[in-house]
């Protein structure tokens, strides 16, 4: 056999994924040939010293990445290079027509490890019963600690205790709001933010007044003079990669706005979906002022908007009313969803799927600029989309109608804004919902080609 357990050693992460590299780099180096058969999974298990189950899993991911073929009661045998892809195939995710308004993460191939982990779940069946009944409010506890784990890369050291599992950001923001607001309060935004953000608080009754922003992302003079004017309770920040001005707030920023929040005594709501993604090497706000952050992320911008799985981190003396909350919200996150998140956490699976969407999206980003060239684009590294400023003569609500009819989806800058905040005829185009980069280009081509154009139709109502 061309691999030994010394090989196993030197590389990193779980042994059935160390184990399957080896694997495929023999196979795509010709060590193993076509149609030549894989040891049976016992044996080579006796011989790596590894569990039967780790080699069953190493195999079953050749299988995912289609280089070899399991023949029942026969074995596993190596395909011809005309069988297999060059790499790893990313799911496909199907969207209507071109969709460059939803900030999908890229399909990545590590998304399909939920399928095998679902799978191996759906095996353990037994010992998992007491997933299925009613959860506690807060979560179980290795779901938490999970969490914690995960959370270390981007946010800082957390105990589990602080953290509150929840469906995706949009639960945890509804969770956090409602922790540290009453209706009727004031909540500080910036004068460009998420508008999902804005109807959800909206709907608790808040008032939201709009921060002025620079390439930083909220400004100090700004949130003080609301702050006098108005006595706010809380303040809702993205400060790494902000949607959709992809502002990143540097450490001086961050910290004048710590200042501002402990003078005048208001919360901060840190919107950190982009965090883990971003990867920006910036402390949170949640570790720059613990006291009085409530930190709220998920693995929706990197990983599948469709786990909706995220959490939320409070101080200790926010807990009771933040799990109240919860409580009241959606009683809990369904303990399968969490039990999925924290193998994919242990087996080293987040981080995989966070290297391939950082690099997944380089190339988009490359092929945006190169597509747009001579255009006002604005970008930055690991950012789910790029901002374009629209050509003199054409306004966002025309534009944005115009390549919707010919099948490309796009977001005006208008949907940000907060009350009457005055907004550029820009597009958001999102990059991760096409399939592929070549789809991206032609997309972005057509796009180029349709602002050249001008419209001399009648208008439709």
């Amino acid at each position: 056999m061309t691999v030994t357990a010394t090989d196993l050693a030197s590389r990193p992460g779980p042994r059935y994924r160390a184990l399957a590299d080896c694997l495929e780099s023999a196979i795509r180096n010709a060590a193993l040939q076509p149609g030549d058969r894989l040891p049976p999974q016992r044996d080579l298990a006796y011989d790596l010293a590894v569990t039967v189950g780790t080699v069953g899993r190493a195999y079953g991911l050749l299988l995912q990445r289609g280089l070899v073929r399991g023949e029942v009661g026969r074995g596993t045998y190596v395909l011809e290079p005309s069988d297999r892809p060059a790499m790893p195939a990313p799911l496909a995710v199907p969207t209507p027509a071109h969709d460059l308004a939803v900030n999908r993460p890229v399909s990545v191939p590590a998304q399909a490890e939920i399928f095998r982990i679902l799978g191996e779940i759906a095996t353990e069946a037994a010992a998992l019963v007491p997933l299925l009944t009613y959860p506690p409010y807060a979560g179980h506890e290795p779901h938490r600690r999970a969490l914690a784990d995960w959370l270390r890369g981007f946010a800082g050291a957390v105990e589990p205790s602080r953290i509150l599992p929840c469906q995706g950001t949009q639960n945890g923001m509804a969770a956090a709001l409602a922790t540290v607001t009453r209706p009727g309060d004031s909540l500080l935004v910036e004068a460009l933010s998420y508008a999902s953000n804005q109807g959800l608080a909206m709907r608790l009754g808040l008032k939201l007044l709009p921060v002025a922003a620079d390439v930083e992302g909220a400004l100090p003079a700004s949130i003080d003079a609301q702050c006098r004017a108005h006595r706010p309770t809380a303040i809702v920040l993205s400060p790494d990669l902000q949607n959709p001005t992809l502002a990143t707030a540097s450490v001086a920023r961050r910290e004048a706005i710590i200042a501002l929040a402990r003078r005048h005594d208001f919360a901060i709501v840190e919107d950190a979906v982009y965090a883990p993604v971003a990867a920006t090497g910036l402390p949170s706000f949640l570790e720059l002022a613990p006291e009085r952050t409530l930190l709220v992320t998920s693995t929706s911008k990197f990983l599948a908007p469709g786990l909706r799985f995220g959490c939320v981190v409070a101080p200790p003396s926010r807990m009771p009313a933040l799990i109240g909350a919860q409580a009241h919200l959606a009683v809990g996150v369904s303990p399968l969803i969490a039990e999925t998140f924290a193998r994919l956490q242990r087996q080293g699976v987040l981080d995989e799927a966070l290297t391939q969407q950082r690099a997944a999206l380089a190339r988009r980003r490359q092929v945006a600029l190169d597509a747009l060239t001579n255009l006002a684009v604005t970008s930055c590294a690991n950012a789910l989309h790029v901002l374009l400023d629209l050509p003199d003569g054409l306004d966002a609500a025309t534009t944005v109608l115009r390549l919707a009819n010919n099948g490309i989806h796009t977001t005006p800058l208008s949907v940000f804004a907060v009350g009457r905040t005055a907004v550029p005829p820009t597009l958001r185009l999102s990059l991760g919902a096409e399939p592929d980069e070549a789809s991206l280009e032609r997309c972005l081509t057509s796009l180029r080609d349709q602002l050249s154009e001008r419209d001399t139709g009648h208008p439709v109502i």
